[in-house]
């Protein structure tokens, strides 16, 4: 089986056997090139009070392997609409978000944020808890 090229709003990359992506076709794009965005899906419903959307994707295999807190973005006619973050509620086959800055719309393109793209910080776990300080008590006077 040979390599195949799929085109989208975003450009063309050449598909290799077993699911491996090359640069884009027609670009001179190398290793050292940040990482490119990448489809996920379309905001399908936003709730009513606007602080979260479900997002429709036509690929299960990306809706699986995101994580809590992961950076999307929204765009509607090439602007950014929203920022998002993967909520920890699953409702299958749609992914939820949490809206972090702007206003998304229904239909608005859905896209992974490239970890090196980021503007806001990747979820870190939880700091060790500091130790309490005390102050050792008063001596006893001396009489």
């Amino acid at each position: 089986m040979g390599a195949f090229v799929v085109c989208s709003a975003l450009g063309c990359a050449r598909l290799l056997p077993g699911g491996k992506r090359t640069a884009a076709v027609g670009s001179a794009a190398t290793a050292s090139d940040a990482p490119s965005i990448q489809f996920l899906g379309t905001v399908h419903v936003i709730g009513t009070d606007g602080r979260f959307v479900l997002v429709q994707s036509p690929v299960a295999a990306l809706v699986a392997g995101l994580v809590d807190g992961q950076a999307l973005v929204c765009r509607a006619g090439g602007n950014v609409t929203a920022t998002l973050h993967v909520s920890r509620e699953r409702r299958p086959p749609f992914v939820v978000a949490d809206v972090i800055t702007g206003a998304p719309t229904l239909g608005d393109e859905v896209f992974i944020e490239p970890v090196g793209n980021r503007s806001t910080p990747a979820p870190t776990a939880p700091a060790a808890p500091t130790p309490e300080f005390r102050a050792n008590p008063p001596l006893p006077s001396g009489r």
